[in-house]
C-alpha cells in the first residue's frame, strides 16, 4: 500500500495528497516526505529547504507569494497544527488553467497535504491560534525572482474566512496582480 494517495487539482501540476497513518496506543505515525514516491507520482524531485511558518495568532495571512516560473519552485504545505484556508492561483500565463484557483482548508487533524506546482501564487489565513505550516521547497530561494500581489485582488475574489488580524507590511503592500 502507498504512503499517499495523491488527487490532481483544478490548477495543472496541482495535487493534494493524503497521508496514510499507523495508529496505536502510543498514537500515530505519518510518513510526509519519500523523494522516490514523490518523484514517480507527481513530479516532485527533491527538498532544497524547509520552512516552518509559526503563526500564533488566528487569521494571520501570508501570501499571495510565488517565484517566476524559472526557477522551478514547488512547494509541499502540510499543517502541523491547527488549521488555514489555502489558496493557491495559477499565475502561469503559459498554462492551461492560467487564473484558475483552489481553495482548500488544511488542518493538523484531516492527513492532507498539496503540492503547489511552480509559479503558482500561494496565500494562507490561519483559521486557528497556533497553528504552525510545514513546507518543503524543491529550490533554492531568489529575491530576485520573488513576485507576490495583494490578497484581495479583486481579479481572483477570493473569500477569506475573516479580515485578517496579522499581516506583514510586504504583504499588506504588494500591488494588484498584473497579467
Amino acid at each position: 500500500m502507498s504512503e499517499f494517495k495523491f488527487q490532481e487539482g483544478e490548477i495543472d501540476g496541482y495535487f493534494v495528497m493524503t497521508r496514510n497513518s499507523f495508529n496505536d496506543h502510543r498514537g500515530s505515525f505519518s510518513r510526509l516526505y519519500s523523494r522516490t514516491i514523490l518523484r514517480d507520482n507527481i513530479d516532485f524531485a527533491g527538498i532544497e529547504h524547509v520552512n516552518l511558518s509559526v503563526n500564533p495568532a488566528k487569521h494571520t495571512l501570508r501570501g499571495f507569494h510565488y517565484s517566476l516560473t524559472d526557477v522551478g519552485e514547488k512547494k509541499i504545505f502540510h499543517c502541523i497544527t491547527g488549521s488555514i484556508f489555502n489558496v493557491t492561483v495559477d499565475v502561469r500565463k503559459e498554462s492551461a488553467t492560467y487564473g484558475k484557483k483552489k481553495v482548500i482548508e488544511l488542518s493538523s487533524n484531516d492527513k492532507l497535504s498539496i503540492m503547489v506546482p511552480a509559479g503558482c501564487a500561494n496565500a494562507w489565513m490561519t483559521t486557528q491560534a497556533d497553528t504552525q505550516i510545514l513546507y518543503l521547497v524543491s529550490a533554492e530561494y531568489q529575491i530576485s525572482k520573488e513576485r507576490g500581489f495583494r490578497y484581495d485582488d479583486p481579479e481572483f475574489g477570493v473569500k477569506w474566512p475573516a479580515v485578517p488580524s496579522q499581516i506583514s507590511e510586504k504583504d499588506s503592500n504588494w500591488m494588484r496582480f498584473e497579467s
